[in-house]
């Protein structure tokens, strides 16, 4: 589950990362991935006091599941469409006997 934390003016942001199944937090960044100032400790302490009881609870649960595309600087990114590769192609095993199974 990502939160994004914001300051009243919306001039500050951190984006933290928590685990929907035991609400712990798995990161928290700042600009330019570094660490989050002091003054959003209190508040990324207190948000994952509130997703770690609510996980111990199962209330910690998504409404619904969206695929968004990915957007850089607000100009979005396609996705690559190209065939998957396959293991033999990758060695480049022509040669090599085939596997028994």
């Amino acid at each position: 589950m990502i939160i994004s934390l914001r300051t009243e003016d919306n001039q500050d942001r951190v984006t933290c990362e928590f685990n929907i199944s035991d609400g712990r937090l798995l990161q928290a960044k700042h600009f330019s991935n570094s660490k989050p100032p002091k003054h959003f400790d209190y508040v990324i302490e207190t948000i994952g006091d509130l997703t770690r009881m609510h996980a111990r609870f199962g209330t910690l649960n998504w409404l619904k599941k969206d695929r968004v595309p990915v957007m850089i600087n607000g100009v979005e990114i396609a996705p690559e469409m190209r065939e998957p590769r396959r293991l033999i192609d990758i060695l480049n095993l022509d040669d090599a006997e085939p596997l028994p199974f």
